[in-house]
């Protein structure tokens, strides 16, 4: 007999297809808790997407669970602590949207850098005179501050030193030795970021550390004229704060993937404001990325049925400290 993977919601077709060999599909009717709690029972694995939280309660009810499996790098919205408890396996694809998401993160700065919605907006309506407005700068030779230096921060940089852009980089868990040969300068506190860039992007996954790590005393020390971009986790800015800062000219625009409350509330000032960007939590969603995200996750689960390690597992430390240490012996 077969095991039992369920979903949250259906995967790409690669990857749906490369789980039809080896298991039967469970499928919930919707993201909620409620629709998961109504199929978890019989569940060996789950493969979640974003849109639900794996909670406390979902893995309870999960006896045969061995393996929650992410499409994509955060597990922020799974119950680590729970799982490891049970000494369940959460396994995620680190460096697999690395490409996509830097990609979009640079198309945030350029479109917010030229201006090019409000350009877009004044063709359509016939206001020619729009172009005199010179709202729109160079990158050549500005300063961007990267938050986080993990991989996708790293291919930011790749890509905007094409534009001979100067790079600064915080990052707490970097040493200098790391980045000598990388023609970056390494800064050693955030506000010393903040002070300095034309550009701010952030890169860090989000935890209890990094929570409104960007807030209202911060934003105040950034450089005039700065542009922030957050194709990370919303909850690591306070869009409270962020929507003062674009209010008062402590920034000049923003341009922004994630939000504190996804879908975004439409009553959301940040909404109101023409020198933002907004995109759905879609960085990671290329048509290339999607399919090597969805196909990760379910070899994970794969692997984990088939008694092999798994190429991440987000919790091994924990599962090692706790004597579960089957798969990795």
């Amino acid at each position: 007999m077969k095991h039992k993977v369920l979903l949250n919601k259906e995967i790409h077709p690669q990857a749906m297809n490369l789980l039809k060999q080896h298991f039967n599909i469970l499928i919930a009717d919707n993201p909620s808790e409620e629709a998961l709690l109504k199929k978890c029972a019989e569940a060996n694995a789950i493969i979640t997407r974003t849109s639900s939280y794996i909670n406390k309660k979902i893995i309870e009810a999960s006896p045969k669970l061995k393996v929650i499996s992410k499409t994509g790098v955060g597990v922020d919205n799974i119950d680590v602590s729970t799982a490891t408890e049970k000494g369940i396996l959460v396994c995620n694809v680190p460096g697999v949207n690395s490409v996509s998401v830097a990609e979009h993160t640079v198309a945030l700065i350029l479109a917010v850098a030229k201006d090019l919605l409000v350009m877009d907006k004044a063709v359509r309506k016939g206001e020619w005179g729009k172009r005199y407005s010179l709202k729109a700068t160079e990158l050549n030779q500005k300063k961007i501050g990267i938050i986080g230096f993990g991989s996708i921060g790293r291919k930011v940089v790749t890509i905007c030193q094409s534009f001979q852009m100067k790079i600064l980089v915080y990052d707490p868990y970097l040493v200098s030795s790391t980045v000598d040969k990388l023609s970056i300068d390494l800064v050693s506190n955030i506000e010393e970021l903040f002070k300095k860039s034309d550009i701010i992007s952030i890169h860090v996954p989000y935890n209890e550390k990094t929570h409104h790590l960007v807030n209202s005393s911060l934003l105040k020390m950034a450089k005039k004229g700065a542009i922030l971009i957050n194709t990370s986790r919303g909850q690591i800015i306070n869009e409270k704060a962020l929507f003062g800062a674009l209010k008062d000219g402590s920034l000049s625009a923003a341009g922004l993937d994630v939000f504190e409350e996804e879908p975004v509330n439409i009553s959301s000032p940040l909404l109101t404001l023409e020198n933002v960007i907004l995109t759905p939590h879609s960085a990671a969603l290329t048509k290339e990325c999607s399919a090597r995200i969805a196909v990760e996750a379910a070899q994970a689960v794969i692997d984990v049925i088939n008694g092999e390690k798994p190429r991440s597992v987000f919790n091994e430390g924990s599962l090692r400290k706790k004597g579960f240490v089957d798969f990795f012996t």
